[in-house]
């Protein structure tokens, strides 16, 4: 998001709508800029509101470091691919991102530099009104989250680096179906295609 559009926008924008169907001669119903602008404000608050992103970070244990290679081994056999974001995403059926791993220190991981990356933290996201069910795919994303670190002998932290436990994965739960409910209140479904925009 970039915040509301102006009014001063809107207007150069239906300016231009009126010039050109003044050329094409054709006719052209455009709305109330002021209304328009109030509507955008409302629209840029809700989507502040709803605007939830959950990250959980797995850390190797007693100073372990981690290779680009390893990760790269255990992200694919537990169904994630590397993108050119120069993340690895879990993607659905739709060919949509549920959530992604990233080095901690944001470092592209690439395949041609896999060997020689050495990783002190990975991140997983999870953008939450971009993903039809939310809380379903956080209970996903922590089952994949556990499997990575037992596989790679790593615990599973919050942004403080402290153990995350059943109690606080349950109140994240409950943040996502606070926010996936507010967005269906508001009319739009978490992980449509207006969601994603």
């Amino acid at each position: 998001r970039s915040g509301a559009v102006s009014e001063a926008k809107l207007t150069d924008f239906r300016e231009l709508a009126r010039m050109i169907a003044t050329q094409i001669q054709a006719d052209v119903s455009l709305p109330d800029v002021v209304a328009a602008a109030v509507r955008a404000v409302e629209l840029d608050k809700f989507c502040a509101a709803v605007d939830l992103i959950i990250g959980l970070n797995v850390l190797p244990g007693d100073e372990q470091i981690l290779s680009g290679s390893d990760i790269a081994r255990v992200a694919g056999r537990l169904g994630l691919c590397l993108q050119p974001d120069g993340a690895f995403h879990m993607i659905d059926a739709h060919g949509h991102s549920l959530f992604s791993l990233s080095n901690e220190d944001n470092t592209p991981f690439q395949h041609h530099s896999l060997d020689q990356l050495r990783v002190d933290g990975l991140t997983l996201l999870l953008d939450v009104p971009r993903v039809e069910q939310p809380a379903l795919v956080f209970d996903q994303m922590i089952m994949f989250a556990r499997r990575l670190a037992a596989e790679l002998k790593a615990s599973i932290v919050d942004a403080n680096h402290v153990v995350l436990s059943e109690s606080g994965l349950a109140l994240i739960r409950d943040r996502i179906n606070a926010v996936e409910a507010e967005m269906r209140n508001g009319q739009f479904m978490a992980g449509s295609a207006q969601a994603r925009r």
